[in-house]
């Protein structure tokens, strides 16, 4: 999975040189204070922020030709080497740690986030790799969310959004499952019939996934 994901990254960074490369053609003598201007017309979403990476400026104030040495330092390679993380432009970060074996994806608290976040290439690619994964009894996990107004007022007990293996079986035990039913709705590690983004009425769960909290 792991492999598949670095190979998407690699790719989009490639992706990523050459919108700046192009940029930089059509608008070489523009001045720092007009680039994120263009930026924000020329691309849509956080796309602007992640090509402006490779953006650097001549003493007099104009973009500077972005230099392909510099597309090593966010290779998948170079970040696995130091720390692990990938951080995207949407306030996301994704993180592998080797010894433990494990994916880490956090969202930064900000308004619409969690929506953000998800809509980014990177993320739905890391979400759909995770669901062609064979989740064993002792493998699997979850992604917890909270919102920005409960935190404000204290303590909050963070509610499960995406569940896999041991997690999602452990969720539907808490809630009264029997193993039957278990058995009914989930297969290797996965659930079955997932509600739609609005929820399932009827269902033995009320489980709306992310979409119905992302605020």
């Amino acid at each position: 999975m792991k492999k598949e994901f670095c190979e998407c990254w690699d790719k989009h960074i490639d992706n990523l040189f050459s919108k700046a490369l192009s940029f930089y053609e059509k608008n070489s003598n523009l001045g720092i204070n007009s680039i994120r201007e263009k930026l924000n017309a020329n691309f849509k979403y956080f796309e602007g922020e992640s090509v402006s990476v490779f953006f650097t400026y001549t003493k007099s104030g104009k973009l500077a030709k972005p230099k392909k040495s510099t597309v090593k330092n966010y290779k998948s390679s170079k970040l696995l080497k130091e720390n692990g993380i990938f951080e995207l432009s949407c306030d996301a970060v994704i993180s592998f740690k080797n010894k433990s074996k494990t994916i880490s994806w956090y969202v930064d608290r900000n308004n619409h986030a969690v929506r953000d976040a998800r809509e980014d290439p990177i993320s739905k690619k890391l979400f759909s790799l995770l669901d062609t994964v064979k989740w064993t009894s002792r493998t699997g996990g979850e992604v917890l969310y909270s919102n920005e107004y409960m935190e404000e007022e204290g303590p909050c007990c963070p509610s499960g959004s995406n569940s896999y293996g041991y997690a999602l079986v452990a969720k539907f035990k808490k809630m009264g499952c029997t193993q039957k039913q278990i058995k009914e709705m989930v297969k290797d590690g996965k659930e079955i019939n997932k509600p739609s983004r609005y929820g399932a009425p009827g269902r033995i769960s009320n489980y709306g996934g992310w979409i119905g909290r992302r605020y």
